[in-house]
């Protein structure tokens, strides 16, 4: 997923949910952030593997674009990603746009 703010956040957190399907297991996940900069969480459940990325209290994302990715395997062959959802909330405190 690729995220664009025009403005620093101040809160951030990112939630990639892939549907269970076909022998998905996590292999991993990364962002172009700096890793110290967050928690990451990878779980299953209800029928989801979820990634989660939390910006760190005292952290601040700098305006731009950036990527969060979350891995996994799966049965050969495609795969539906239909069910597979995510979503996306910050806050740009009082930073300056």
């Amino acid at each position: 997923m690729t995220l664009s703010t025009a403005r620093p956040l101040t809160s951030l957190s990112v939630r990639l949910a892939v549907a269970r399907t076909g022998g998905v297991t996590s292999t991993g996940a990364w962002r172009t952030l700096p890793e110290d900069d967050f928690t990451l969480t990878a779980r299953e459940r209800g029928g989801f593997l979820v990634f989660t990325w939390t910006l760190r209290a005292g952290r601040t994302v700098p305006a731009g674009d950036w990527i969060f990715a979350g891995q996994y395997d799966h049965d050969r062959g495609g795969r539906d990603a239909g069910d597979d959802r995510y979503t996306i909330t910050g806050t740009t405190g009082n930073a300056p746009p």
